[in-house]
């Protein structure tokens, strides 16, 4: 066959365009399930009213029509599931069309619009009542559901799902009806659950919620132990730490050891007003590094500081993690931990690096078009800070598949050994903090190139790999403009407003052009507009409302009459502000009233209101600070949860770009995106011993009537330390949260310290802490008591007090032969005061388990009998005979 009989022949010989001959633009915005049309008249800008409009699907099937009001606008509604592709708009024989395929809206790249998104528009909030549990233990998840819309019944029920380690479904739960949108899942565990990470799906309707549960075999902390920093972020010249600790029922763990291991490692370099920007240095290698920073007693206060040994800056790519953990021990062996987080930062000043956009349709950058980077100069906390004598370099890489594969180590190593292959230098300057390089490449060069900044002054770099090859034929022929010279710069007068506020945003504008405003939140339009420009700086105002909360973006889009002269702009620009509105109203702000100090084995009574007198819906959780303690445990916030910053879900296209004989200024859009089981039993049928019975109490949910009080009683266990009290509340789109630390203790208090398991026949020393809190406590006499399992040779002793704090009295105690359950109850008097600490430990054989098998023949006609073998610990034998006619 001839060349022309393929298809091919002519795409790669002949360009090929569709001309169409009309007068008509076409804007489109997509929020949902709903389609905003806008129509103007190209050559005047007037709205063109009439026109006839049509969405039509893959098989080319009208799906809806409509017509375009004297505004030039028409809205139709097309569910999802009906798939439209491509809207066509005539009116006296004149016809526009907007392919509505999602890579064909307009980039928003170069905005932030990065942000939470709502499904089918609800939002979840999913919480339990601390951050790590035992197996065995009950975990308390409850769900709140925000519905804006008010689709979801009130009656709806909600499932969760836990599922293990290795995603399998061990638990499901169902609750018929919320109360307010609260939903409460009590889930079990087994004791002999996996441990590690659990992951928990809340269903409502179709949207799923999720969260991350650990399960580990962990025991409570008794100490309080903290890590107080200078600042937000550890400099070379700001690297004194204090740690101090104490006791959860408030005395202060006075002289005792602590060690510190810091762990840093490199993270990735972000600053909040540079989102597309590259902070972090690929040609630098950091190796992760652990050290012991401090190891030494604490003061008679339980305090200390010490100074942070920091790695040297000379590696580092930019920001570092410096992970702490804290390990104190007490006299009698036991040990609380806790681990703290900050950021170390090597650098005063860092450089940041924005690459080009790719050409539309392109995933690369063409050779033969000058691309321009952008740079900027921060300081530590990321504000724009000016720098001179930067000094840029651009490498041409050889292809090798091996370092783009693993992350920067590999590309570092690539890096550091073909530096010889520079191609470009230069010396640039920052003024106010923002600057830039050109790089121009010709035909034949293409492949990797890396570009790199460096800081000498404050020795920072940072670099980005990129990849540039030759522009195809009808690339070349259809060369289009940069994108940025399309884009708005606007501002707002406030960084936030409340409700009622006045938003004024200003934008330089050309004069006699048509503004398209519209005011967007998640995907969807609360208000749109037209307005013509007068003069260059144009101001467009609107009122702060409910619905805009908690933030909207200010979509605005500018359109020039084609026949203009005046400026060399492009025939559209557009452009997008984020705009922050604040309601005092959504924050509920519940009250706890509380003893500041309880006893154990007590009750104890909790009272709740609102701050204002509102109404709300609440949880309560009452839970040992030594447990939420080992993971720094924060109270749920379901506000800024709620009120965190929404993410921009609306589409536009239209098709000013496609004007022939007008700058379009079509710019890059490849990336259309905002910038209780304590009887269960153990495998061989033996109980297992419950050792940390946890300190958790939740109720709820409960509704508070304005202005009213509720009261909760609650009790206490046999608990001697600290426990946070824990409020969550909503009401009407309104949130808030309260917690209180309420100390545990008396006069008298004890603690033993006992080891996870004990074998038969083995002898410990058992360490008991006593507490005198007053000082009329002078003398206290200890008793211990135990099961069979457990023999001592002196059950009591007496130990004194010249003032209040700490005594230790040991206990020698021998392990009998038995397995099983050893329980220990120390009790301890003074006077009328008394206190007890009941503790599980099991006793259990370390050797393996033993199996001895014999073979009989049966005589027939005559009785046998054989010895069973004596091995093993009396009580754990077992025994099974199996007959069977055939002699193995």
């Amino acid at each position: 066959c001839k060349n022309a009989f393929y298809s091919d022949y002519y795409n790669d010989h002949f360009p090929l365009k569709n001309i169409l001959a009309s007068n008509l633009g076409v804007s489109v915005k997509n929020s949902g399930d709903s389609y905003r049309i806008l129509v103007h008249n190209l050559m005047t800008t007037e709205p063109e009213s009439g026109v006839k409009v049509g969405v039509y699907g893959y098989t080319q099937q009208l799906l809806v029509a409509a017509t375009t009001n004297a505004s030039g606008e028409a809205i139709v509604k097309i569910p999802v599931t009906d798939d439209p592709v491509f809207i066509m708009v005539e009116k006296n024989k004149q016809a526009a069309y907007i392919n509505l395929n999602g890579g064909q809206s307009l980039s928003y790249s170069k905005f932030d619009t990065r942000g939470i998104r709502r499904q089918n528009g609800l939002q979840g909030f999913l919480y339990g009542e601390r951050g790590v549990w035992r197996p065995g233990d009950t975990i308390f998840l409850t769900l709140i559901v925000e519905d804006k819309s008010g689709k979801l019944p009130d009656n709806h029920p909600a499932t969760v799902e836990l599922r293990n380690p290795k995603y399998k479904v061990v638990e499901t739960k169902t609750v018929s009806k919320g109360k307010n949108g609260f939903y409460c899942f009590e889930l079990t565990t087994s004791s002999e659950a996996e441990t590690g990470m659990y992951n928990a799906s809340a269903r409502v309707g179709n949207a799923t919620f999720t969260k991350s549960l650990r399960i580990e075999n962990i025991k409570p902390n008794r100490l309080k132990v903290e890590l107080n920093f200078p600042d937000s972020l550890l400099t070379s010249k700001n690297n004194k730490v204090e740690i101090s600790s104490r006791w959860l029922s408030g005395g202060p763990a006075s002289d005792f050891q602590a060690i510190i291991d810091a762990s840093f490692k490199p993270q990735t370099t972000r600053f909040e007003n540079y989102p597309r920007y590259h902070f972090d240095c690929p040609s630098r290698n950091f190796y992760p590094e652990t050290k012991t920073v401090y190891d030494g007693k604490l003061d008679a206060s339980g305090k200390a500081t010490f100074n942070v040994e920091l790695p040297d800056k000379k590696n580092a790519t930019g920001m570092i993690n410096v992970n702490f953990f804290s390990k104190v021990m007490e006299r009698g062996g036991d040990f609380s931990v806790n681990q703290d987080q900050i950021t170390y930062s090597p650098f005063e000043t860092y450089v940041g690096i924005r690459p080009p956009e790719f050409p539309k349709g392109s995933d690369y950058l063409e050779v033969d078009t000058p691309v321009t980077f952008d740079v900027v100069t921060v300081n530590r906390k990321g504000s724009p800070v000016s720098a001179k004598d930067l000094e840029v370099s651009v490498y041409k890489l050889d292809w090798s598949w091996w370092y783009g594969s693993s992350g920067n180590s590999n590309l570092a190593s690539y890096l550091n050994s073909h530096f010889n292959q520079r191609i470009y230098s230069e010396i640039i300057n920052t003024p106010q903090g923002k600057g830039s390089f050109k790089l121009d490449l010709h035909y034949p060069a293409w492949g990797w190139y890396y570009a790199e900044i460096s800081d000498p002054e404050s020795g920072h770099s940072t670099g980005v790999r990129f990849y540039m090859d030759w522009p195809s034929y009808y690339n070349r022929d259809q060369r289009e403009a940069p994108g940025d010279v399309s884009h708005l710069s606007m501002s707002t007068d406030k960084s936030s407003y409340l409700i009622g506020d006045t938003v004024n945003l200003t934008m330089d504008v050309p004069k006699n052009a048509r503004l398209l405003v519209s005011i967007e939140s998640g995907d969807t339009i609360i208000q749109s507009w037209q307005q013509a420009t007068t003069q260059k700086e144009t101001v467009v105002s609107f009122v702060a409302t409910d619905k805009m909360v908690p933030n909207v973006y200010a979509s605005v889009m500018v359109i020039q009459p084609y026949s203009q002269t005046i400026n060399d702009l492009p025939i559209r620009l557009y452009g997008l502000a984020n705009v922050l509105v604040k309601n005092p109203e959504s924050i509920l702000t519940p009250v706890i009233n509380s003893p500041e100090s309880i006893r154990p084995n007590s009750d104890y009574i909790l009272k709740i209101t609102e701050k204002q007198k509102r109404k709300m819906t609440y949880t309560i959780a009452v839970v040992d600070d030594g447990l939420l303690d080992l993971t720094n445990f924060k109270t749920p916030d379901p506000h800024s949860h709620f009120y965190a910053k929404e993410a921009l879900s609306v589409r536009t296209w239209d098709d000013y770009d496609d004007v022939l004989g007008a700058f379009g200024g079509r710019i890059l859009n490849t990336m259309a995106v905002g910038g209780d089981g304590s009887e269960e039993e153990d495998e061989n049928g033996e109980k297992k011993a419950n050792r940390f019975k946890p300190v958790v109490t939740f109720i709820g949910p409960f509704t508070l009537e304005a202005g009213a009080v509720n009261e909760h009683r609650l009790h206490m266990p046999n608990y001697i330390g600290s426990v946070r009290c824990m409020v969550v509340a909503a009401d009407n789109n309104a949130y808030g949260n309260a917690w209180k630390t309420i100390t545990v203790k008396q006069p008298l208090m004890v603690l033993a310290t006992v080891p996870r398991v004990l074998g038969p026949g083995e002898t410990m020393e058992m360490p008991v802490s006593v507490f005198a809190m007053e000082d009329f406590i002078r003398e206290a006499k200890v008793t211990i008591s135990t099961n069979n399992l457990l023999n001592l040779n002196n059950a009591s002793k007496t130990v004194a007090f010249t003032k209040p704090g700490e005594q230790l009295a040991w206990f020698k105690i021998k392990v009998g032969e038995n397995q099983g359950v050893a329980t220990i109850r120390v009790e301890v008097q003074s006077g009328n005061e008394k206190a007890l600490y009941d503790v599980e430990v099991s006793v259990r054989n370390p050797n393996p388990r033993i199996t001895i098998t014999e073979h009989h023949r049966l005589v027939p006609g005559s009785d046998s009998t054989y010895p069973v073998p004596s091995v093993g610990i009396l009580n754990t034998r077992q025994l099974t005979m199996t007959v069977s006619g055939i002699y193995p």
